[in-house]
């Protein structure tokens, strides 16, 4: 009888585990300063008039987030960079700018160290969405306006450069890529849900995401994703590097997160992105005809947090 007591007794404590739901979502304490350290390595493989070309940029930024109070709406942050950095890799050569090694006639790291500790300032829900984001773009004007260095002819195009890697827009798909990751209710191992969202770095697209919650890794929680991506107005022109171009591309991307149990902060992230087709430019001084170019970009993002 002592026997088949304790059976049912393991027996009901193993379905109370399987049932058990989890929370996910930012649990982020007032006055606290969590930190985001992002490293993305790109491939860009197009053909320009029948020659094939291969672009390889690495990015990576220290980002610190700031709790300054808790609203009714999620959290309001004061946010900062620590570190902003760029290289590339052309046929012709390559370059790197650094904030942290800004030198005599190297305007972009010269920009780059200028913005370090600047705040701005965000609002993020528990589940992540960016609700607003406020000062960066800013930030980012007066410092190239105030660089003696720049020609005054060449500030407003190196101003469209930098938003459209670095700007209020940017920073926005970059964050919920990191943060909009979470169900809206608690689930159990292996549910499922969707999270559409918006990206814009000089091209607009539309990630939609389906996360999977894998489990418990001690004091961490790890959720998967497999995301569609399609870009959105494939008929509309914008500026990009003082040409007006078009993207019409689709592909998909592969994430991995952990995030502590607790907070809600991603821990660890590693998230992979292919995607393809071809871009085109419009008619124009510089191209009479127009051009049409076959591309192809593959990502790797790995995220590393602090709290």
């Amino acid at each position: 009888m002592k026997k088949l007591s304790t059976l049912i007794l393991a027996l009901f404590i193993t379905v109370a585990c399987i049932g058990q739901k989890a929370n996910l979502k930012l649990n982020l304490e007032e006055g606290k300063t969590y930190t985001q350290n992002m490293e993305m390595e790109s491939t860009i493989n197009q053909n320009v008039g029948g020659q094939d070309m291969e672009i390889i940029m690495k990015t990576s930024s220290i980002t610190k987030y700031k709790i300054r109070q808790i609203l009714d709406e999620g959290y309001l942050m004061e946010l900062s960079y620590s570190k902003v950095a760029m290289s590339m890799g052309l046929p012709q050569g390559s370059v790197e700018f650094s904030s942290e090694n800004p030198k005599e006639g190297d305007v972009f790291s010269s920009i780059f160290s200028s913005i370090i500790d600047k705040p701005f300032e965000a609002v993020v829900t528990p589940l992540g969405r960016v609700v607003k984001l406020s000062g960066l773009d800013k930030l980012w004007e007066d410092m190239i306006n105030n660089a003696e260095e720049i020609p005054e002819a060449q500030k407003q195009q190196m101003q469209k450069q930098i938003k459209n890697m670095y700007g209020e827009k940017s920073m926005r798909g970059s964050m919920e890529s990191a943060m909009a990751i979470y169900p809206e209710k608690p689930v159990k191992k292996g549910a499922q849900w969707t999270v559409n969202t918006k990206i814009e770095t000089g091209m607009v697209a539309t990630s939609i995401a389906t996360y999977t919650y894998i489990g418990k890794e001690g004091d961490l929680a790890r959720i998967e994703g497999l995301a569609k991506i399609i870009t959105e107005d494939t008929q509309e022109f914008s500026e990009v590097n003082g040409m007006e171009m078009r993207f019409d591309l689709e592909g998909q991307a592969t994430s991995s997160f952990l995030i502590n149990r607790k907070s809600g902060w991603v821990m660890e992230a590693n998230i992979g992105q292919e995607i393809e087709g071809t871009s085109f430019i419009k008619e124009s001084v510089q191209v009479p005809n127009g051009m049409e170019i076959p591309i192809k970009i593959k990502t790797e993002q790995v995220l590393k947090g602090d709290q």
